[in-house]
This record gives structure tokens, C-alpha cells and sequence, in this order.
């Protein structure tokens, strides 16, 4: 199949998908046509494939993308107004400004390309947030320092912190509603009962049921956490591999030990729920927590360099601080008033002992 075989219809909810303005009902049947022919779901993911590299290339190059392929459409309807027309546009799918939608289209695949070639370099040397993998994939990756907001097609809003990486197919929203996530995110989830949203990591996967949620795990972590805000999700621990889940409630959380596979699961306090609640992922919480990982997600937390001497590396701290009120000094400060260790700063890099 070609763009020229699809009807008119299906390439306007395209459109509309591509740009986030589909409806609940359009997007219904955006997802039934696409659902019955496998060859409609390639030509679909191969238009949505094209319109994602045009704008996530120009995310984050400067480079003017919409005025760019404005011009370059100007050219290609003063080309198609050289040619015939024909009587009746609208039967043959013609665009108010008189230009054929299915050309339109596969200008838009060839101005894909242009853009992917000149952006290339750019790209690759300001280490894009955004990239598409070799699969595909859509992959955001948030920079030590910084947190990502982003809406989902389906509406869904994510807010993802320092050091995470989210990865999820160009046709989410269409063919699943499934992401990858290693890292920190909090997730306003818009419900749909045909398509559940579910987040896989390397050890728990939560598929929603309605839902607001936080959850982290990092590599380094010891321990994946949910905390549940709104609605209710179900976990399932994938270190053993069981297949049996566990149902959270509203104010509840779930802690699995990523060695074991345990899932332990307990009610959140009110003070704990307000702060998650927030949805600002300021908290910086460690709870006899190792000086190793301490300076990892401060490094992480700040976007600094920190080492840790060998023989401070076990030692042990608790405390809690916002990322928003205290600086990393400050934090540091508050941990050697313990008087286990000692810092230093030394060429813009931290040195705990």
C-alpha cells in the first residue's frame, strides 16, 4: 500500500494525530483502521515516523523547522499550480490551498529527509534529549540538573527526573500505550481501557488502571519504588519472573527489593502524599543510605562532580532536602556536621572523605 491507496480521511486523522489535536473518537478510529491491516499500520508508523524527525530534530538545534517546510511547501504549490487542476478538488482530496494531501504527505517524507541531513551534525554534538534509535524508538533522556515535562498523544503528562531515560514506539498511542522508563518519573495518566498504559524497567512493571503515580528506579538503586497518588495501578516484580501482581491503592506505596523480588507494600503518610503530590520530584531522601550513592544522586540531582574516597565509601547517612531550597554545599554541609566525613572542593570537583 502507498499514500496514494489511503482515503483522504485517515490522512487528516494522521494530521490531527501527529499534532496532538485528535479526538477521543477520531483517534478510536484512527486505532480500528490501523488495527486491520498490517499494512496500515506501517504506512501509519512511516507518516508519524517522518513528522516526529522533522520536529525532534529541530527541538533542539534552533533550526526553524515549521518556517523552513513552510517555504518549502510555498515551492511545491507554485510547482502544482503550473500543472493541470483538476474540476472537482475536493474528490480528489485537494487541501483547501488547492495542493493534493497525499502529496502533501510524501513531500512531507522528503522534507524529513532534508531536515534529517542538515540537522544531523548539530544533533549528534549537542547530545540531544531526544533521538530515534535504531528500532525507532523514541527516546528522551533528561541531563544530570534538569527535569523533562512532557505530554504524551494520548494526553497522558509526564514529568521525568535528572539522569532518566524514557524510550516508547513513534505509533504509542496507536498500536500500545507502553514505555520503557530507568530513572525517576511522576505520571499523570489519561485512562483508557483498550490500550492500558503500562511502564516496563529492568524490574517491575506498573500497568495503570486510572492513575497518578511516582516511580523510581535507578541502576544504582537498591530498592524500585511506587507511590500511588490517584486511582490504582498493579506491579509486578520481574527479578523472579512470578507473573503475580499486587494491587495499589490511593496513598499507598510498594517497595521491591530488586535482589529478592519481595514487594513490600505500605500506606504513605499524609505529609509524604502532599510532597508527592507536588509532582515536582524535589525530595532528595536517604535512609541509611551508603556515601557511594549519596554522591550519586547528588551528582545526578545537581549535574557536579562528586568522588568518594575507599575507605568512606560504606558509610551510612539519613536525612531529607529539597532540591529547590538547599544547595548541594548545603547538603553536604548538614552530612559532615555528623562529623563521619569531611568534604572538599578542588578544579570544580567534589571530593568526600
Amino acid at each position: 500500500m502507498t499514500i496514494e491507496n489511503i482515503d483522504n480521511h485517515i490522512l487528516e486523522l494522521l494530521e490531527a494525530f501527529s499534532e496532538k489535536r485528535i479526538s477521543t473518537d477520531e483517534l478510536k478510529e484512527l486505532r480500528a483502521w490501523c488495527d486491520a491491516d498490517d499494512e496500515h499500520k506501517a504506512i501509519a508508523r512511516e507518516i508519524i515516523e517522518c513528522v516526529f524527525t522533522m520536529k525532534v530534530i529541530s527541538h533542539r538545534n534552533d533550526f526553524d523547522t515549521k518556517s523552513a517546510f513552510k517555504r518549502f511547501m510555498s515551492h511545491v504549490e507554485s510547482t502544482e499550480k503550473s500543472e493541470p487542476k483538476a474540476q472537482n478538488d475536493e474528490a480528489f482530496g485537494m487541501t483547501s490551498n488547492g495542493v493534493s494531501r497525499r502529496k502533501t504527505w510524501r513531500w512531507v517524507a522528503v522534507a524529513a529527509s532534508i531536515v534529517l541531513v542538515f540537522g544531523l551534525m548539530s544533533y549528534v554534538f549537542h547530545r540531544l534529549n531526544s533521538e530515534i534509535s535504531e528500532t525507532a524508538d523514541v527516546v528522551l533522556r533528561v541531563p544530570n540538573g534538569s527535569q523533562l515535562s512532557v505530554t504524551m498523544s494520548d494526553g497522558t503528562k509526564v514529568l521525568l527526573n535528572s539522569g532518566s531515560v524514557m524510550s516508547y514506539s513513534p505509533d504509542y498511542g496507536i498500536k500500545d500505550r507502553e514505555i520503557t522508563l530507568q530513572g525517576e518519573g511522576y505520571f499523570v495518566v489519561a485512562h483508557d481501557e483498550e490500550k492500558p498504559f503500562t511502564i516496563h524497567t529492568n524490574d517491575v512493571t506498573v500497568r495503570d488502571i486510572g492513575t497518578e503515580f511516582h516511580i523510581r528506579n535507578y541502576k544504582e538503586d537498591e530498592h524500585a519504588r511506587v507511590n500511588l497518588v490517584e486511582g490504582s495501578v498493579a506491579l509486578r516484580s520481574d527479578v523472579k519472573k512470578s507473573g503475580r501482581e499486587v494491587l495499589l491503592k490511593k496513598g499507598q506505596k510498594a517497595d521491591v527489593d530488586k535482589r529478592t523480588g519481595v514487594i513490600e507494600k505500605a500506606q504513605l503518610t499524609q505529609k509524604k502524599e502532599k510532597v508527592i503530590a507536588m509532582q515536582t520530584l524535589d525530595e532528595i531522601a536517604f535512609d541509611d543510605t551508603s556515601l557511594e550513592n549519596i554522591a550519586k544522586e547528588l551528582s545526578r540531582s545537581y549535574g557536579v562532580q562528586i568522588k568518594v574516597s575507599d575507605d568512606a565509601l560504606q558509610k551510612r547517612f539519613y536525612g531529607t532536602f529539597s532540591r529547590r531550597n538547599n544547595s548541594v554545599e548545603e547538603i553536604l554541609e548538614t552530612i559532615a556536621s555528623t562529623r563521619q566525613m569531611k568534604y572538599k572542593k578542588e578544579n570544580g570537583e567534589y571530593l568526600l572523605y
